[in-house]
């Protein structure tokens, strides 16, 4: 019952998409336009929330796309994501020719592919004005509001539920509550015990929106109070859930924050400056205990077996579909998909494959600079430490929270968002 009570608290965090929706004019003349923008806040903030809902809302967007592609004609720009993109898939398509379960491969390429491409296209053909993408981003922000409040409150439900008190709560160690994982009691307003729980894709969008809201803080567009709200809320989730990416997060991000806000270039380095030093003497200091609590058995022997398989093909790989999770149970000596992106590439389609993901990122990073997108820099920056850790491609929400940043950094360099962001 409480499971229950939780979920649909849980769809609150769509409140500030229904406004958004219902204060929507809708012209005749730009409706698809205005459908598109409505489903793009819709698809950004179900990543806070359930997959089911994130993948209807991508075929939402995409029949919305193709209706605008159909009656407005926009112009098409081919954009470097969308190159990079279309080779990435490209080359799985071709390692079905080797794969032995081509039907599972093409199935994972449709998955994977498909959202890949759809969103670059769709930012090769789209344009957002400033005001738009920041009623969007608000939007976004009001969600992330949501949903850290009711996380913490879920947990102070769990505490009355299981007759604990708060600060009995275990934070430091991988432990279970009864036969649960503790992540599992603090997500479990995302579908109940069983539902969506992982702690670093739960959180990954959380930080994603809190990076990309630092633009705004800036521009004084955004309450002080309700961006460290967010970013308090995000490191006690992630305490709370033993989630050990989420303490990257959140203190990388806090340090973007602080060089960001500067409006003086010799401020910008001086803190730039002190932040390298601190952030030195702090791993220095704290690494014993770092390691001890980044030490993961299964992972490093999941690793060990990935890379031994690697050996065995390292330019091909197993072919797509030959190393998708349900089948990946049957390879020699591997009994898990690797929890790194590259490695995860090299299983699948051999070392091209990884060379044209980090090209993938490489190119998202370029354009980051190229339009002085810093804040999107700044998420990239975390999105990649957190591929060495997680294949985020090849899980949902890591893949569509990519998508959308790429969606972003397609939109033209002419655009009044671009404009604005070459001044600060």
């Amino acid at each position: 019952m409480t499971d229950t009570i939780l979920t649909i608290i849980g769809t609150a965090i769509y409140i500030p998409f229904l406004v958004q929706l219902a204060r929507t004019k809708w012209n005749k003349d730009q409706w698809t336009r205005q459908l598109v923008l409505v489903l793009l806040t819709l698809q950004a903030s179900s990543l806070l929330h359930v997959p089911p809902v994130m993948y209807c809302s991508a075929v939402a967007l995409l029949v919305a796309l193709i209706l605008h592609l159909v009656i407005a004609r926009p112009t098409f720009r081919l954009t470097p994501l969308l190159i990079c993109s279309v080779l990435y898939i490209a080359w799985f398509a071709v390692s079905l020719l080797w794969s032995a379960n081509p039907v599972k491969g093409l199935r994972f390429i449709f998955d994977t592919g498909l959202p890949l491409i759809a969103f670059t296209i769709l930012g090769s053909v789209f344009e957002v004005k400033q005001e738009e993408y920041t009623r969007c981003l608000r939007t976004c922000f009001q969600a992330a509001l949501i949903f850290v409040t009711i996380g913490i409150g879920t947990w102070f439900v769990n505490c009355i539920e299981l007759h604990m008190w708060p600060w009995q709560w275990s934070i430091m160690d991988k432990t279970f509550i009864g036969e649960w994982n503790v992540y599992r009691w603090v997500f479990r307003f995302n579908g109940g015990l069983h539902g969506y729980t992982h702690p670093s894709y739960n959180l990954l969008p959380l930080f994603a929106i809190l990076s990309l809201a630092i633009r705004l803080r800036k521009q004084a567009q955004l309450p002080a109070w309700q961006w460290w709200f967010i970013w308090a809320g995000g490191l006690v989730l992630g305490l709370l859930s033993q989630s050990r990416m989420t303490l990257i997060y959140s203190l990388f991000i806090p340090a973007v924050y602080a060089i960001y806000m500067q409006r003086c270039a010799g401020k910008r380095w001086t803190i730039t400056a002190l932040v390298v030093i601190a952030g030195i003497a702090g791993t220095i200091y704290f690494y014993p205990s770092l390691e001890r609590y980044g030490a993961d058995a299964n992972r490093a022997e999941i690793m060990e077996k990935a890379v031994n398989t690697i050996k065995t093909q390292p330019i091909l790989g197993t072919g797509a579909g030959a190393m998708v999770p349900i089948e990946i149970n049957s390879m020699p000596g591997c009994t898990h998909r690797p929890h790194n992106e590259w490695v995860a590439d090299c299983m699948h389609a051999g070392i091209i494959a990884a060379i044209l993901s980090l090209a993938l990122y490489i190119t998202a990073g370029v354009e980051s600079i190229r339009k002085k997108r810093w804040e999107i820099g700044a998420w990239l920056v975390i999105f990649c430490i957190f591929s060495l850790l997680e294949p985020p491609l090849y899980i949902g929400k890591g893949l569509y929270l990519f998508c959308l940043i790429c969606c972003v950094l397609s939109l033209p360099a002419s655009s009044a968002a671009d404009r604005e962001a070459c001044t600060d």
